[in-house]
C-alpha cells in the first residue's frame, strides 16, 4: 500500500499502489481514519477483512477549495476570528469541514461579529 498526500485534499489520499484486498481498508475519496489502522491491523494478524459498515459520520464528505475560499473571504470581509470559528465549527483547519456542515458556516459567519463591525 502506497498513498500520495496532497495539500488540496488533506487527509484524502490517492493511491500509488493499492492491491485488490486492500481497497476495503481505504475507501476511495474519504479521509484515512483510525478504522483503516484497525483494519490493516487486523489483515496483517492473518484476519480476513470484510468491507466496514460505513456509518454517514464515520467517512465524512468535506467541503470543496471553493467552499473553503468563500468561507476564507467572509471571515476576512467581517474580520472574523479565525481561531474561535474554527472552535466553533470542530475543526483544526477550513478544510476540515464536513460538506454537510457547510451551511452551518455560512450561517454562522452570517450572524458573526467580527472585528471590522465595530
Amino acid at each position: 500500500v502506497s498513498f500520495l498526500l496532497t495539500a488540496d485534499k488533506p487527509g484524502i489520499p490517492q493511491p500509488i499502489k493499492l492491491q485488490e484486498q486492500h481497497k476495503v481498508m481505504f475507501p476511495s475519496g474519504k479521509l484515512l481514519c483510525e478504522e483503516s489502522g484497525v483494519l490493516v491491523t487486523e489483515w496483517a494478524a492473518g484476519s480476513s477483512v470484510k468491507k466496514p459498515e460505513v456509518t454517514p459520520n464515520r467517512y465524512p464528505d468535506l467541503i470543496t477549495l471553493e467552499q473553503q475560499t468563500t468561507l476564507n473571504g467572509i471571515i476576512i470581509d467581517k474580520g472574523v476570528e479565525l481561531d474561535k470559528f474554527l472552535k466553533y465549527m470542530g475543526v483544526a483547519d477550513l478544510s476540515e469541514i464536513s460538506a454537510q456542515d457547510y451551511k452551518k458556516a455560512i450561517e454562522a459567519l452570517k450572524l458573526a461579529k467580527g472585528a471590522k463591525a465595530a
